[in-house]
């Protein structure tokens, strides 16, 4: 069975992750996209958490499509209150960005 897509970038982005663990918040983000392909919503959210950690606040564009696409995990995972309050922190961060509001 080859690995489809989605399998193979999480393994790239593992490796990213092990060889510069000091820059690695977009690598975490990218993870957490892969895992959310693949429907592993839960570690997803874990490395959304994690990116945020290493970016911190430098880079609130980043931080805003982070949340929102955590929120999206959470959705997936029918756990509507937590999605809202994690939109509502993307929001804070930028009101005007349609994503955060859930539009493209």
């Amino acid at each position: 069975m080859n690995p489809s897509a989605a399998e193979l970038w999480l393994q790239a982005f593992d490796k990213q992750i092990a060889e510069d663990p000091d820059d690695c918040a977009y690598a975490y983000f990218n993870r957490a996209n892969a895992l959310a392909d693949l429907g592993r919503h839960e570690e997803a959210i874990a490395s959304y958490e994690r990116a945020i950690e290493e970016c911190g606040d430098e880079d609130e564009d980043f931080t805003g499509a982070v949340l929102t696409n955590q929120a999206n995990a959470l959705v997936a995972l029918d756990r509507a209150d937590e999605a809202l309050a994690v939109y509502e922190q993307a929001i804070a961060i930028d009101p005007e960005q349609p994503r955060h509001h859930g539009r493209p």
